[in-house]
């Protein structure tokens, strides 16, 4: 599931892993591979979830415009209303 040419670069709590893909080094953007080896099947990881870490950086921006994330009172903590998030994005729940 997991290719030399990739640089992790975020992990969540259950051990899934976010990395740039660095196979190109020619490549304008860098493609983004989520490996989470309780939840995914070997094949799932070969195909990028984003194109680009800007793209990811724009989801989270949209989400906490959009009121998906949002800090939560009394305890501060960051919130997520998951029904706030698109579809199309839910593969990437950890991630966005």
């Amino acid at each position: 599931m997991w290719r030399l040419d990739w640089l992790p670069f975020a992990a969540n709590v259950g051990g899934a892993v976010a990395a740039f893909d660095c196979a190109d080094p020619n490549a304008a953007t860098t493609a983004i591979h989520v490996v989470d080896w309780h939840r995914m099947r070997p094949d799932e990881s070969a195909s990028p979830v984003a194109p680009s870490l800007g793209q990811v950086v724009r989801w989270w921006i949209e989400a906490f415009d959009g009121g998906a994330y949002y800090y939560g009172e009394p305890q501060g903590l960051l919130q997520r209303n998951e029904g706030l998030i698109p579809d199309d994005r839910r593969r990437l729940s950890w991630l966005v």
